[in-house]
């Protein structure tokens, strides 16, 4: 099933035996923010967990151009186009349970039927709420282009649901509408989080999974092994301003091209000591360019879709 597993019953056993074997050090859960290698060194600055996180500039020139020389960008098509999607995975969630708790428990099939219904008309309106905010007017085989993509993600996804929940009621017979979203759908909720006892920004948006307090991190383009460290940032904010512990990370991989099937692919995380370390060292070095004014130079090679990549 498609994200109504995402967590797997191996990797939580898994995180389990870590954390009683390993675990995680006390000085590096997210409420020991004022003592040691946590308390950020610049005071004064915020930052996103993208301003940290994203390795896309190798030399972090990004972070240079935006806090240091007040570079002001607009998002990218690509940067948009990640956010369609996003925003079409959470009204798909978003639909299934409104639809599961007005229509009841009906067939797959139907349930089904009643998610596409008027989906293309859906999916327009996000595509061009999320195009608003691009530098210049997109051109309309661009738009036409996510609308498409966007409609063939809400229909993957709702069969993915429907055949979920037809399984969940086969299996265990009779079951009410409460315990069947339970297990069928993902119950991912999004916390406003004050990350600024991190050097965070005040306002991050983190999604959790629930049961177990796993942060979900959606992903369109292609794979980087950075992706982790956004788990790490995420998980350390939540811990600061909620005091529970984040033992556990997903990354999920969407992309909605040209094959008719969109593509998903899902990475768990145990979110160790290791991959806080590094979190924090990647936040202490663009403290460090920050605080000296220090131009790390252009990298060798650009990566194309970088907002900044005209002022750089």
């Amino acid at each position: 099933m498609v994200l109504g597993e995402i967590v797997s019953s191996k990797f939580a056993r898994r995180v389990r035996v870590f954390m009683r074997e390993v675990g995680v050090s006390e000085e590096l859960r997210g409420w020991n923010w004022d003592s040691g290698i946590l308390s950020p060194p610049l005071k004064g600055v915020l930052l996103s967990v993208s301003d940290v996180a994203a390795r896309y500039c190798p030399t972090r020139r990004d972070v240079y151009l935006k806090y240091v020389e007040g570079v002001v960008v607009k998002p990218t098509l690509p940067m948009v186009e990640g956010r369609v999607y996003h925003n079409v995975i959470s009204g798909v969630v978003l639909e299934v349970k409104r639809k599961l708790y007005s229509l009841g428990l009906v067939s797959g099939y139907e349930l089904y039927e009643s998610l596409v219904e008027g989906c293309e008309a859906r999916v327009r309106d996000i595509v061009l709420h999320n195009v608003r905010v691009l530098e210049e007017e997109p051109r309309s085989e661009d738009v036409e282009r996510m609308v498409v993509r966007g409609v063939r993600l809400w229909k993957f996804l709702a069969l993915q649901f429907a055949a979920s929940v037809d399984r969940y009621v086969s299996v265990h017979g009779h079951l009410d509408v409460d315990s069947v979203v339970a297990e069928a759908v993902p119950h991912i909720v999004e916390y406003k989080v004050d990350g600024s006892p991190l050097g965070l920004s005040k306002e991050l948006s983190v999604d959790v999974l629930y049961p177990g307090y796993t942060v979900v991190e959606v992903k369109t383009g292609s794979r980087q092994d950075f992706h982790r460290l956004y788990l790490a940032g995420y998980a350390l904010a939540f811990e600061a301003d909620k005091e529970i512990p984040v033992n556990m990370g997903v990354l999920i991989y969407v992309r909605a091209g040209r094959s008719p099937t969109p593509f998903f692919k899902v990475e768990e995380y145990v979110v160790s000591d290791e991959l806080r370390r590094e979190f924090i060292e990647a936040r202490d070095e663009v403290f460090e360019i920050i605080e000296n004014e220090r131009d790390p130079g252009k990298p060798l090679r650009c990566y194309p879709y970088c907002p900044y990549y005209k002022y750089c």
